[in-house]
């Protein structure tokens, strides 16, 4: 049996298009997009809210570095390095969810109230909407660099050894791949 011999097709590379650039004056690790803004925050704990051709329509100072921005329907949270998390949909930044400081957050996501936060050491926590800690599990992995949760109040944590999913309600591991 003979197979057929693979050809190589030389295709140009083509770069996306630049629309416009942005620069916040330091890293920029925190960046959420919606239909109506662009969200930029950066090392030195400066948050920027861009329209979508790039223009600053407003900006913010936090207490240190951002490292990730998301969002629960019109609400805009702001994880920063001092372990709180600001709600920035007002017209300056208040504290909506106070972190344990010894907690390095590496990511959060939110869905109806319940925050999800992953960390440097391969944790993953559920905070209600009234800031109260429901649970915090130490998945099988380190470094927890993704959390996500769901409309089914499910929680989602990837680290260094797979995914792990988590009920929402109590903690208890669901499945790990």
């Amino acid at each position: 049996i003979s197979t057929p011999s693979a050809q190589s097709v030389s295709t140009p590379s083509v770069n996306a298009p630049i629309l416009w650039q942005f620069k916040s004056g330091s890293g920029a690790f925190g960046i959420y997009i919606d239909d109506n803004f662009c969200w930029l925050g950066n090392e030195a704990g400066r948050v920027f809210k861009l329209d979508h051709e790039g223009k600053v329509l407003n900006q913010y100072q936090l207490p240190d570095g951002v490292k990730c921005i998301i969002a629960d329907q019109d609400w805009i949270y702001v994880g920063c390095d001092d372990g709180n998390v600001y709600d920035l949909t007002g017209k300056i930044p208040r504290i909506s969810y106070e972190i344990n400081e010894s907690v390095d957050i590496y990511w959060l996501d939110i869905c109806n109230g319940v925050l999800g936060v992953s960390d440097a050491k391969g944790n993953v926590t559920a905070i209600n909407h009234e800031d109260e800690e429901q649970w915090t599990k130490k998945s099988k992995g380190s470094d927890g660099w993704m959390v996500r949760c769901d409309e089914k109040g499910n929680v989602y944590h990837g680290h260094t050894a797979g995914v792990t999913c988590y009920k929402g309600e109590d903690g208890k591991q669901l499945w790990n791949y």
